[in-house]
Formats: C-alpha cells, sequence, structure tokens
C-alpha cells in the first residue's frame, strides 16, 4: 500500500522527533549490551553484532550525554513551573479576613473559637 502523499513530499517535524528517539533508545540498548562480553550475545546475529557492538565507547558515551542533558532539561523545565507557581502565588491577594459569629458578637467574647459544621 502506498504511503499518504503528504509522506512523499518531506518529513514532518514530529515524525523527525520520533526517529530521533528510536535512534537514541536503540544507541542507549547497544551501550547496555557492551557491558556484556561479545562471546555472550550468541543470540544476536553476528552481521549486527560487527556493525553495532564495535562502536565502541562513544557511542556509549553519547547516549550518556543524552541522558544526561534530556534530565537536565527536565529539572529546568520543573524549576521554571516551580517559579510560575511560585509568582502565580504570591500575585494572589489576601484570603478575607473571618467575619466574628454571631454567638460570639452576642455573648461579648472576643477570642471564641470559629466552629464550622463540615
Amino acid at each position: 500500500r502506498r504511503p499518504p502523499r503528504s509522506t512523499l513530499m518531506r518529513s514532518s517535524a514530529a515524525s523527525d522527533v520520533y526517529k530521533r528517539q528510536v535512534f537514541e533508545t536503540l544507541d542507549l540498548a547497544w551501550s547496555l549490551l557492551r557491558t556484556f562480553p561479545r562471546e555472550m550475545l550468541t543470540r544476536i546475529n553476528k552481521g549486527t553484532l560487527d556493525q553495532y557492538y564495535n562502536r565502541g565507547a562513544g557511542a556509549a558515551r553519547d547516549a550518556d550525554d543524552l541522558v544526561a542533558a534530556r534530565d537536565a532539561v527536565a529539572a529546568a523545565e520543573d524549576d521554571a513551573d516551580a517559579d510560575a507557581d511560585d509568582k502565580a502565588l504570591d500575585a494572589l491577594p489576601p484570603p478575607p479576613a473571618a467575619a466574628p459569629s454571631a454567638a460570639a458578637s452576642s455573648s461579648g467574647k472576643k477570642d471564641a473559637p470559629l466552629l464550622v459544621d463540615i
């Protein structure tokens, strides 16, 4: 079946992001597989091992850098969200003062606790 015409012209930004995420995930998986001796990876095709296993520590380091960068961006976004929440709370007016209850004002007691039935 032929793909839609829109995908033949150019790729969308969303598909580019998806492809990048797939490659990052595969690189991360290979960095984990490299922790095992090559002789133990008997279920992986020899051609595939030749192509990807020997990429070396550079690919693993790149994957670690990508994970660290993603975590740093997430932390920065969380900090920005927390700052925005704090500013929004600071911008709110103070809550109104509680009105004295009718029982307290009629008995003349000023320090009577305010009871509320829930």
